[in-house]
């Protein structure tokens, strides 16, 4: 009797012992009570996520050295790749910024342009297209930046840009 006992509790172990961790995965256990627990974890729903992974990380630090070691274009090459990579406004703005810096026009108006194909609404992507161009006396290019310019500004400010753009192109004496 004690043998068909043992037999029948070792099938039936062995038959339930498979299922345990389906059973234990069904079973709630309760959180403990931490204060502010769960302010936190709304707080980091809520928090917008970020396309900042290790590689993009590792990229921009290693276009902020090479910058500050005074490889300016070779911080500019990485961090307009990691623009383009994330669409991010601060990053195009951030290349522009290196290129005009290091005093390379056509970099700079080559990040600008980058920004303002990826975010053709950008009216900072655009006025930075403005800027450059001009900075660089590429007046017959304008025409396209300024429309857009126009186009863009709300119905409030589009008499000042109007008037802003005439007063810049008046010939002076």
């Amino acid at each position: 009797m004690m043998k068909k006992l043992g037999l029948a509790l070792a099938i039936t172990f062995g038959c339930l012992w498979p299922a345990a961790p389906l059973v234990l995965a069904q079973t709630a256990v309760p959180e403990p009570a931490v204060p502010g627990l769960a302010e936190a974890k709304a707080a980091q729903a809520a928090a917008p996520s970020s396309a900042l992974d290790s590689a993009l990380f590792y990229q921009l630090l290693m276009g902020e050295i090479t910058t500050q070691d005074g490889e300016p274009a070779a911080g500019f090459a990485l961090m307009l790749d990691a623009a383009r990579k994330t669409n991010d406004a601060q990053l195009y703005q951030r290349a522009t910024d290196i290129a005009l810096q290091s005093r390379s026009g056509d970099a700079a108006l080559q990040a600008a342009g980058a920004w303002q194909q990826a975010q053709p609404a950008s009216r900072e992507a655009n006025r930075y297209v403005l800027q450059i161009l001009i900075a660089l006396n590429r007046i017959a290019d304008t025409a396209a930046p300024l429309k857009t310019e126009i186009e863009l500004a709300p119905d409030v400010e589009r008499a000042a840009v109007l008037t802003a753009g005439a007063a810049g192109l008046r010939p002076r004496h």
